[in-house]
């Protein structure tokens, strides 16, 4: 896991957690808000998982260029 998966996963929770808040209290701007933050952190998240994608496939790329060039 990589800081953007971490980072994401707790904006996420976060967020849920305070939309929650907002439905309890019945305080719509903090519902909203929450939302906004719980999409923010899938986002950032996502957004993490394909940066460690990419860098599986870089790594693995290196490697195949090192064992032909050996």
């Amino acid at each position: 896991m990589n800081s953007n998966e971490v980072k994401g996963t707790a904006r996420e929770v976060k967020g849920k957690v305070e939309k929650e808040v907002g439905k309890a209290t019945g305080n719509e701007r903090t519902k909203v808000h929450g939302e906004a933050e719980e999409v923010k952190g899938k986002v950032q998240k996502e957004t993490g998982h394909v940066q460690a994608k990419a860098k599986n496939v870089i790594d693995d790329a290196k490697k195949t260029v090192d064992r032909a060039t050996k």
